[in-house]
């Protein structure tokens, strides 16, 4: 699974826990994480409850990236209603089938994304950081 790791507070993470429907729809438990480059970390990350069926399974082979572009492939992310689109493929949500209106992100969550990105990739300084962050707005 590919992803991006985040240091919080307990104030935050208990949002995350009530966002995620933590105890309920998922389950919150340690993972360790490999990072770049090749460093290894503990972290927590939120786990489906529900059951999976291994008929359902996406294989890495199939998984979108690096594929020839077809009009009935969709990305799904863990955040937001509609991300619009990756790699021209739609970006929906597990929580919502549905294509909404784009809903930027406010300054405030903009800054602790930033924080974030500085903190993993101090080498990246803030100009850059800013650019990427305003690519993907």
């Amino acid at each position: 699974m590919l992803g991006e790791l985040y240091i919080v507070d307990q104030m935050t993470l208990g949002r995350l826990d009530r966002l995620e429907g933590n105890g309920d729809l998922y389950d919150r438990g340690d993972v360790e994480v490999l990072a770049h480059p090749s460093h290894t970390y503990m972290a927590q990350a939120y786990v489906y409850n529900g059951k999976i069926s291994s008929d359902k399974l996406v294989t890495m082979k199939d998984q979108p990236w690096g594929k020839k572009k077809d009009a009935n492939l969709v990305w799904y992310a863990c955040y937001g209603s509609n991300l619009g689109s990756l790699d021209r493929i739609p970006v929906l949500s597990f929580t919502s089938p549905d294509i909404l209106e784009p809903n930027p992100p406010s300054d405030k969550y903009l800054s602790v994304i930033r924080r974030g990105l500085m903190e993993t990739w101090p080498e990246l300084g803030k100009e850059k950081c800013d650019v990427y962050l305003r690519s993907r707005v």
